[in-house]
């Protein structure tokens, strides 16, 4: 549930998504295809967000330099900082709100939307 709302609320400011099912078909994707940014759930099956975003952070310049953001019911501080640690921009708290993906779009991309668009 939590996936399609992101997606909706991503596509609602412009941008073109893709959705993968596990860690590692994630790393794939990035590996051949440009992405401005990845999301990637902390707890998802075969690779966890975690070890996905060591393996991308691993790959050639520039697809180590995407902007990976957490997507975690994990909420404690504690769980904000292993994301920082093991690579990750950012972090969203599930459920997701829809100022905090604005927020972070804004932040990893560099770009301000327009309110009314998210």
């Amino acid at each position: 549930m939590n996936q399609r709302v992101v997606k909706a609320i991503i596509e609602r400011a412009g941008f073109e998504t893709v959705l993968v099912e596990n860690g590692q078909l994630a790393v794939d994707y990035v590996t051949s295809n440009a992405c401005d940014l990845v999301l990637l759930d902390c707890q998802m099956p075969v690779m966890d967000g975690f070890e996905a975003t060591r393996r991308i952070r691993q790959l050639p310049k520039p697809l180590c330099d995407t902007p990976i953001v957490a997507l975690t019911a994990n909420a404690l501080e504690s769980d904000r900082q292993r994301c920082l640690q093991c690579g990750m921009n950012g972090f969203l708290k599930k459920p997701v709100a829809v100022d905090e993906v604005r927020d972070m779009l804004e932040s990893c991309l560099g770009e301000t939307l327009v309110q009314d668009s998210v």
